[in-house]
């Protein structure tokens, strides 16, 4: 028997695909529990058009991320601290201060997307960016003394 899922199950499937399953699985558990519903010809078609729309639209967020990352590589990212009399940084560069560097140039970037170490010195250093699953921007940043 054809069903749709409405729920995720364990060792079947996932909401919203339509599997194949043994009759008895079907009416005496899926069904009953309100996890799946017999799959006629109405349900399998909204069910393929709300699958190739969720293809969709998570292709347009890949290629978006895709873009942001390219201009993001491309970026020339300056930031200053400030540094005590003996060459000892008073502060550190952080992913909160790369999130908020970056707003400043029109990026919209979750402080929690950004990997780096704490940095108290001078030069140029790179951060990792999880932009989308499986892309990830390296971006390059310069720290100078204030």
């Amino acid at each position: 028997m054809k069903v749709i899922l409405l729920t995720d199950v364990k060792n079947l499937g996932k909401k919203g695909e339509i599997k194949n399953v043994a009759d008895g699985y079907a009416s005496n558990s899926l069904i009953p529990k309100g996890l799946a519903k017999k799959a006629d010809a109405t349900l399998s078609n909204d069910a393929m058009q709300k699958q190739a729309a969720s293809n969709f639209h998570y292709e347009e967020e890949k290629k978006a991320a895709s873009e942001l990352k390219t201009k993001l590589e491309a970026l020339n990212l300056v930031l200053t601290i400030k540094f005590g009399e003996n060459g000892k940084a008073y502060s550190s560069i952080s992913n909160k201060e790369l999130s908020e560097a970056l707003k400043k140039q029109g990026f919209e970037i979750d402080r929690k997307k950004i990997e780096v170490d704490s940095i108290k010195s001078e030069g140029t250093f790179f951060a990792k960016v999880k932009l989308f699953s499986g892309i990830v921007a390296k971006l390059k940043f310069e720290v100078k003394a204030n």
